[in-house]
């Protein structure tokens, strides 16, 4: 925004949508139209709506069906909805808009899809199935509680394993980004309950046992079989409870930035180890 500010993130389709996109079972121009109309929306609600009068707000996409369907203002019927009611809230507000359709290899959309197509090659979350027998592993009570806090999740369906989460890039549920810069005990504290669901990105791992030593926040710790140099420091840490997890196909799924090699035939084959930190309560 003009005062440097982010305008509000709004997430412009549910979890059930996202599935069926993930999935190739969904077309891309409805959520392509419907992020138009919002970003308009966005642009009016955000800047003085008075001094906009009769602007002109121009807008680049790389969806050819999209672009078309707004340029001469008509869709299939499940799309032209969403393109009657951008054309009723420019007209209302005295805002004409117009739409260039550009390649996406062009530089222009190359730079605007740059973060996500970014690869990430740390996106590893454990299944509901692994995350299930390390919650409920103890004669099926859950031993220290559900997590309140997901440190290390994505953004999509299945990622985050608590209500509350961080995320590496923003994302419109998200409680925060760059989870090492955040105040995890804060975060945590739900109706007096905090544990952390804590599975970081490898070459994190000693810097997060640091920051759980230093904030003192109960944690569920999920670490690869390896003996690396923070083995030891996992020795300084008040473990109550482990619980050892050998590969199998169905331990870990790679996110959807993961490098495409690595989610078929270079899945990466590691055993994971998850502690269960309980530090004392102070008097």
């Amino acid at each position: 925004m003009p005062n440097g500010e982010m305008s509000k993130m709004i997430m412009s389709f549910d979890d059930r949508q996202i599935a069926l996109m993930q999935a190739q079972k969904l077309s891309s121009v409805l959520p392509e139209t419907k992020n138009v109309r919002l970003a308009v929306q966005s642009v009016v609600y955000n800047i003085d709506p008075v001094g906009l009068s009769g602007a002109i707000v121009v807008l680049t996409g790389d969806c050819q069906p999209s672009i078309q369907g707004l340029l001469k203002m008509g869709g299939t019927p499940d799309v032209f909805p969403e393109i009657k009611r951008l054309c009723l809230f420019a007209a209302h507000h005295d805002v004409h808009v117009d739409f260039i359709w550009k390649p996406r290899e062009s530089p222009e959309m190359l730079i605007a899809d740059g973060l996500s197509r970014e690869e990430d090659s740390s996106e590893i979350f454990v299944t509901r199935k692994t995350f299930h027998r390390i919650v409920f592993h103890r004669q099926g009570v859950v031993h220290g509680g559900m997590p309140t806090l997901d440190v290390f999740a994505g953004a999509a369906i299945g990622q985050h394993k608590a209500a509350r989460f961080y995320t590496k890039y923003c994302s419109p549920a998200s409680v925060g980004i760059s989870a090492m810069h955040c105040d995890w005990a804060a975060d945590a504290a739900v109706h007096g309950h905090s544990l952390l669901w804590v599975f970081p990105p490898f070459h994190l791992i000693g810097a997060v046992i640091s920051k759980l030593l230093h904030e003192q926040v109960n944690a569920i710790l999920i670490v690869p079989h390896f003996l690396r140099y923070w083995s030891a420091m996992i020795q300084q840490l008040p473990v109550v409870d482990i619980v050892q997890l050998h590969y199998h196909a169905g331990l870990y799924e790679m996110g959807s930035r993961a490098p495409k090699n690595m989610q078929r035939r270079n899945k990466p084959r590691i055993s994971l180890t998850a502690y269960l930190v309980q530090f004392p309560t102070p008097l």
